[in-house]
């Protein structure tokens, strides 16, 4: 999987998924919508691994 599919609404398949069944429900979510809440949480969960990997391979990084 990738992270960054996260932060549009076409980036991953189940992003699409999701928004079809919201619509079939009477809940538009546009590209703005969408974006304005995923591309903040997209980015803060990348930010989170980042320092995680370089907490436990850090040491490696180094060589």
């Amino acid at each position: 999987t990738d992270i960054g599919g996260s932060a549009t609404p076409i980036g991953a398949s189940a992003n699409v998924v999701g928004i079809s069944v919201a619509e079939k429900e009477g809940h538009r979510i546009g590209w703005g919508k969408y974006c304005k809440a995923a591309v903040p949480a997209t980015l803060i969960v990348v930010l989170i691994s980042m320092i995680v990997i370089f907490i436990r391979y850090g040491d490696l990084l180094m060589m």
